[in-house]
């Protein structure tokens, strides 16, 4: 299970008292999250900014570009896309016990993709899903 909560600290955000973790993420993704949140996925995933931001649709220059305004957000289509990124590594790191596993399980070809690399499939919602199929299979100890 995709734990919000996680995924909004792994971002460096939280819900302020009294609104719900769900709500909280709704509004930062609608509102647009901070550029910076492309630095924690790199570090999150162990990839290069540049990989993070073509994850999440947005040319590299865009992507400095925003980050050296400071606290300029990003759209919110691609707040979305980076809230979808943190989702399912918070599901990764909880499934294979650890970030350092979470990080190499995403850079090696899956049988159970068809040979691909996790993190070749995450620019899309579909890929995604497939990613987060197979990690609830490992969870759930259907190995494939």
């Amino acid at each position: 299970m995709i734990n919000v909560t996680d995924a909004l600290h792994l971002l460096g955000e939280r819900a302020p008292k009294g609104k719900s973790a769900e709500r909280a993420a709704r509004d930062l993704v609608r509102n647009g999250l901070p550029a910076k949140v492309v630095d924690r996925l790199a570090k999150a995933f162990g990839a290069p900014a540049d990989e993070i931001l073509a994850l999440i649709g947005l040319s590299r220059a865009t992507g400095y570009r925003q980050k050296a305004r400071g606290g300029a957000g990003l759209r919110a289509v691609h707040s979305d896309r980076a809230f979808r990124l943190a989702r399912v590594m918070t599901l990764a790191q909880s499934v294979l016990e650890d970030d350092q596993n979470a990080r190499e399980w995403f850079r090696e070809p899956n049988r159970a993709l068809h040979g691909e690399r996790p993190m070749d499939l995450l620019d899309t919602e579909t890929g995604t899903e497939q990613v987060v199929r197979v990690l609830n299979q490992l969870e759930h100890g259907v190995y494939t």
